[in-house]
């Protein structure tokens, strides 16, 4: 009759997978077949099932006794169509990468001087750090109504773009940071460069992979924090408060610091459905599959969500961080759905 019985195992190695129940344990003095049923304690920094104190099937042991887990299950199918497990899967024809035939990532690129943390960021450093900002900001004016609306939304489009943060440095995470327009090689060009490594020598029948990116969207908020959005009232309460803390009084560039707070965040919702923005995404998709990506038998870019909140009618009201319509979807579609659209039927 079995009882529980408890040894520890010792911690494999991050890549030899974990300690499961179910898997088999061997070693000098351990009963034949006997297995993992549960961890009873956790010694492994790496994670649970990684080392630590087991419960077992009944051994005749006692005393410490080095032991190995192994897998049947997994020798037993893991290999293609459920059969065994091959000799090596680091080696070709047997790669994950031989199986596949396209390969995913996920871009999230923000800006300069608006990022991915929200108004936090106008923080840190000198007002005057911003300036750029607050001078587009004075150029929309009210409702757009300014000197130069059109050069605002160009900064917007420059600064998502070219990402010269607050400390006058480049983001490598800005959009241009992305391919290698403004970095060199940007991240684009380093996937590719890895899924290239791949080409030619490929398993009977299989053409060249494709790249289909999974996720994706820019990356920006004005809400108080890192965000999943920018609501218009939020993110004006927010920067407001920002600027109010940081003891800026910038009549400089608006009436007082809720108007320019307001100018900033209009300005930005209005990117959303600009044709800046959307030659912008256009531009990059072209690009990323016409030259980065040009030995790719398909590229497709991704947006990670479709909606916004359902009160954001149009996205003067408010946008999500990574959608294509303002709210959800009968309302007002951002550039980046007209964008996925043109590149749909290039």
């Amino acid at each position: 009759m079995n009882q529980e019985h408890r040894e520890v195992l010792g911690e494999p190695r991050r890549d030899n997978g974990l300690v499961a129940p179910g898997m088999v344990i061997t070693g000098a003095g351990v009963s034949a077949n006997q297995r993992v049923v549960k961890q009873l304690t956790n010694t492994s920094s790496l994670g649970p099932y990684r080392g630590g104190t087991y419960q077992v099937t009944a051994s005749q042991t006692v005393g410490p006794v080095t032991m190995t887990p192994t897998n049947p299950v997994y020798t037993a199918a893991s290999g293609i169509g459920g059969a065994a497990k091959v000799a090596n899967y680091n080696a070709f024809p047997n790669r994950p990468a031989d199986m596949c035939d396209t390969i995913g990532y996920a871009p999230y690129p923000n800006g300069g001087l608006i990022s991915d943390i929200g108004s936090s960021y106008f923080s840190g450093v000198p007002q005057a750090n911003f300036n750029n900002l607050f001078t587009a900001s004075q150029n929309w004016g009210t409702g757009g109504t300014g000197p130069d609306p059109t050069a605002a939304l160009q900064f917007i489009d420059d600064d998502f773009n070219l990402g010269i943060n607050r400390s006058g440095a480049f983001n490598s995470y800005c959009l241009g940071g992305m391919t290698n327009a403004h970095a060199n090689p940007g991240k684009i060009q380093r996937w590719e460069t890895q899924i290239a490594t791949y080409d030619g020598a490929r398993p009977s029948g299989k053409i060249n992979i494709s790249v289909h990116q999974y996720e994706g969207g820019k990356q920006q908020t004005l809400n108080s924090v890192a965000a999943t959005s920018t609501d218009r009232a939020t993110a004006i309460t927010a920067c407001t408060s920002q600027f109010n803390s940081n003891g800026w009084t910038l009549t400089a560039f608006g009436a007082s610091n809720q108007a320019v707070a307001t100018n900033i965040v209009d300005l930005f919702l209005a990117y959303h459905v600009s044709t800046q923005y959307y030659n912008t995404l256009l531009t990059n998709w072209l690009g990323a599959m016409t030259t980065i990506h040009a030995a790719r038998p398909n590229f497709c870019p991704a947006q990670f969500g479709l909606e916004g909140q359902a009160q954001w009618k149009t996205a003067s009201l408010g946008v999500p961080i990574w959608g294509v319509f303002s709210g959800e979807m009968n309302s007002q579609e951002l550039a980046s759905g007209t964008a996925y659209q043109a590149y749909n039927n290039t």
